[in-house]
């Protein structure tokens, strides 16, 4: 017997200690929950279909939107950084850059070091060229991947982070570690 009590969404039964639950009560649960999903993603299909990125459609691979990299103007243009810098060699950070966003687009590998962590600084950093490594005299613990306790770390083209500091080391909290494909078999 369907149950006296409802979930608030989506009428689903919840059966009480006193109520004895039977196959079709299951079944039409099944059929509003299906019912539900199909709407969800025919939802989603559309959102996809419609997909934009800096004014131009995004392409689809099968069900996945293929998004282009961002310029650094499309980027700058974002309200989330107080402005972007481009390095090209070897570069010192200064406290004065918190908040922004470092693109690394150096020819060869480039160092990035970092102030000293007790100046409180945050930083975003993306290169589109080449691996570039970061160096401090402090530590570095990299919360993605598991690397602690390091005073240079090399970091993989492509790969975004955002690294703040405790007062004491440098902490990468988060960012996009990029799937490299498989070496080609010979």
């Amino acid at each position: 017997m369907p149950s006296a009590n409802k979930t608030p969404n989506y009428g689903l039964n919840q059966w009480q200690g006193n109520e004895y639950p039977k196959r079709t009560d299951f079944v039409e649960d099944n059929a509003i929950i299906d019912q539900k999903l199909k709407e969800i993603d025919g939802k989603a299909s559309s959102a996809i279909q419609g997909a934009t990125f800096g004014g131009e459609a995004v392409p689809i691979k099968g069900k996945t939107l293929d998004i282009p990299m961002p310029t650094a103007e499309q980027i700058e243009a974002l309200p989330l950084y107080k402005k972007t810098v481009a390095i090209t060699k070897d570069t010192t950070l200064s406290s004065d850059k918190s908040g922004y966003l470092i693109m690394v687009s150096s020819a060869n590998i480039a160092t990035v070091t970092l102030p000293s962590p007790s100046t409180r600084a945050q930083y975003d950093i993306f290169s589109n060229a080449n691996p570039f490594v970061l160096s401090t005299s402090a530590a570095i613990f990299d919360l993605v991947t598991g690397v602690l306790g390091v005073q240079t770390l090399t970091i993989p083209v492509w790969r975004y982070i955002r690294i703040t500091t405790d007062g004491a080391s440098w902490i990468i909290l988060g960012g996009i570690v990029p799937v490299m494909p498989p070496a080609p078999l010979h």
